[in-house]
């Protein structure tokens, strides 16, 4: 008996603080069924644009997500190389991509200006 009534109240907890409840999808972002994605990264930058980064097989691209009802497709910056593993993380205005593929390494974006993100550096590691 004890036990069904902690499987009861657990059940109940679950409900009553799960995040589900009060949430309403504003849009969607559709990619093309050919275009495998490897990760997502959310920044707010320090002019207030909310941004979303996506890694593709073979691309970031970055999106303006502050009106969240119609996200803009700011920035595409093909990679080169082939892979499913591309990890994103910001430093105030600053994106950095890592990946392990063959020739790929460290990128850097500038997301300082919303109009005009650019690609700043790719550092490789040395075949030595």
């Amino acid at each position: 008996m004890r036990n069904y009534i902690f499987f009861l109240l657990t059940i109940a907890s679950i409900n009553l603080f799960s995040q589900h409840h009060n949430t309403q999808k504003l849009s969607q972002i559709v990619f093309p069924t050919t275009e495998e994605l490897s990760n997502i990264w959310g920044h707010t930058a320090t002019n207030g644009k909310e941004y979303a980064i996506f890694g593709t097989e073979t691309q970031t691209k970055i999106y303006d997500v502050s009106n969240c009802s119609s996200p803009a497709l700011k920035a595409t910056f093909v990679d080169g190389s082939t892979t499913f593993w591309r990890e994103y993380k910001t430093y105030k205005n600053f994106a950095y991509m890592v990946t392990e593929a063959a020739g790929e390494g460290l990128e850097m974006f500038n997301l300082t200006n919303p109009n005009a993100i650019t690609f700043i550096q790719k550092s490789t590691p040395s075949d030595s």
